[in-house]
């Protein structure tokens, strides 16, 4: 689940280097990355639809898991999908946004769900979110 994270001074800088260590991680990938994505990506992602005040910092968090992600199994992609249909429907549009660059990372364009996320999030009405998805689309 998800909660308010209390932001102190080092909080952001604990994201960042969080991020940073994903990053590294992805770098060289191998199933202790992909590991550490899937069990701490969904936490991650939850923390961004409650926290809007440190929604950038989690999202450097979040940009290193993401990296990890590349060339997960089926099995693997296949557990995000209960928590990406949560989030996509989130009014914050920086969970949106994100649900979409998840989406596209996880799931193969030829897979269902590498375009039903696209889809949803086609007719957004933020504009960004929107042209996003319409280029993954084509």
């Amino acid at each position: 689940g998800g909660g308010v994270v209390a932001m102190g001074a080092s909080t952001p800088l604990a994201f960042r280097m969080y991020g940073s260590y994903a990053r590294q991680l992805a770098e060289h990938p191998s199933g202790d990355s992909r590991a550490l994505a899937v069990k701490a990506s969904p936490r991650m992602l939850a923390l961004l639809a409650s926290n809007e005040q440190a929604a950038s910092d989690i999202l450097e968090a979040l940009s290193g898991l993401v990296s990890c992600m590349r060339g997960t199994t089926e099995d693997e992609y296949k557990e995000f999908v209960p928590l990406l249909d949560r989030l996509v429907t989130v009014q914050k549009p920086v969970v949106r946004r994100e649900v979409l660059r998840w989406a596209s990372t996880l799931f193969p364009a030829s897979a269902p769900e590498g375009r039903y996320y696209a889809l949803r999030l086609f007719g957004d009405p933020d504009p960004e979110i929107s042209r996003a998805a319409e280029t993954l689309l084509s």
